[in-house]
């Protein structure tokens, strides 16, 4: 791995631990680390064993990461690069993307905006989104995707993975039931899990997605699906990870048909 940076100042690691509520764990620039809750994995890994994605995929690409916060995977992605743009409903000195940015003498952008406030007029177009970790926690989902969609190009990879109701089913149904064959069953299904904010003790989880739910989401926000395929987190949680790939075809399919609602009412 590269750094898009100069030598790292002696009082780094100073100045990373003098900030205290990093969520991201990630090396900063070689040998400084930050402290925080969620340890991120090497983004060369992260990128080739879950996307087969590597750094001839984004030197010279312009990507948005979104939900973007401490900047873990922003950073990372410009150290193989990619032209980054982050974006966060929280600003960027309410979280430790200010201060890795300054500590790596970053040039990446940073735009305080919601998802659903993302404008193709003031940003993009992308050839890459990075949308990780988000879609459950919002009540809108969908318009999410298609806010997203707006700011890609024709042609543009979205990538991501998030917390999914591939697996919910476990805690639902009786024991002794053969899970394999219920499994095989459901999974065909669009199923999506609308949750009563207790998952993870946390309220702002809404709606969890099974795959067949989110690839058919996906589709008609104007993407073609590569994979959206869920993970077991353990042997024993009814708990999943969807890692999902998917490729901007298309404008988002229109809500609301006028014609066909006029011929409904003859």
């Amino acid at each position: 791995m590269f750094w898009k940076t100069n030598k790292p100042q002696a009082n780094a690691q100073a100045d990373i631990d003098a900030y205290t509520h990093w969520y991201h764990t990630f090396e900063v620039v070689p040998g400084v680390v930050t402290k925080g809750e969620y340890q991120l994995e090497p983004i060369r890994d992260y990128l080739g064993n879950w996307f087969k994605l590597g750094e001839a995929d984004l030197a010279g690409k312009s990507l948005l990461d979104v939900a973007t916060f401490d900047g873990g995977f922003a950073f990372g992605f410009e150290d193989l690069g990619a032209r980054v743009e982050g974006s966060d409903l929280i600003d960027q000195t309410h979280t430790g993307f200010a201060t890795a940015h300054r500590v790596r003498k970053s040039s990446a952008k940073f735009h305080n905006v919601s998802v659903y406030d993302l404008d193709p007029a003031k940003m993009g177009p992308y050839d890459l989104v990075h949308f990780s970790g988000l879609h459950y926690h919002l009540k809108h989902p969908i318009l999410a995707l298609e806010k997203v969609n707006a700011v890609m190009k024709v042609g543009g990879t979205i990538f991501g993975n998030a917390a999914s109701g591939e697996f919910m089913y476990r805690e639902k149904l009786p024991k002794g039931m053969d899970d394999a064959a219920i499994h095989a069953f459901l999974s065909q299904l669009p199923i999506a899990y609308y949750d009563d904010g207790k998952y993870n003790g946390d309220p702002t989880n809404w709606i969890f997605f099974g795959d067949a739910a989110f690839r058919t989401a996906m589709e008609r926000a104007g993407f073609k699906v590569e994979f959206c395929k869920s993970y077991a987190m353990s042997n024993t949680t009814s708990r999943s990870t969807c890692y999902f790939k998917a490729v901007k075809i298309s404008d988002p399919q229109p809500e609301y048909w006028v014609d066909n609602h006029k011929l409904l009412a003859k």
